[in-house]
């Protein structure tokens, strides 16, 4: 569900938060009579942050037997979403080495640390 949540609504969120939607959505679901009219709030505790290399990763999703839903799109919103993180990272770096915070050879480790995490 926080997949959904990120791909459909643009939240970035974590986990938890995915897990109190589908909470939600399943007991919308099951007191649809009741709630007509009614609004239902949730509260969503965590952000993508700390998961990024966990359930936003297809390969992982897969590795721990989830079902990955398929997209209309080639790029997963995860790659799109790790590509730009990636370049974030490598413009930090390059201003880091620019202002001679980092030695060209700790640029060179963390640029290939920065790929192997971050590309497929």
């Amino acid at each position: 569900m926080a997949r959904k949540m990120i791909r459909l609504e643009g939240m970035l969120v974590g986990g938890s938060s995915g897990s109190c939607m589908a909470g939600a959505y399943a007991y919308i679901k099951a007191h649809e009579r009741e709630l007509t009219g009614k609004r239902v709030a949730i509260l969503c505790a965590d952000s993508i942050r700390n998961y990024m290399s966990k359930f936003l990763d297809d390969d992982w999703m897969k590795s721990k037997g989830f079902t990955v839903e398929n997209q209309d799109s080639a790029e997963s919103p995860s790659a799109e979403l790790s590509s730009k993180v990636l370049q974030k990272r490598l413009r930090e770096l390059e201003g880091a080495h620019a202002k001679g915070l980092v030695s060209t050879s700790d640029v060179d480790r963390i640029r290939a640390e920065l790929l192997k995490r971050y590309k497929k």
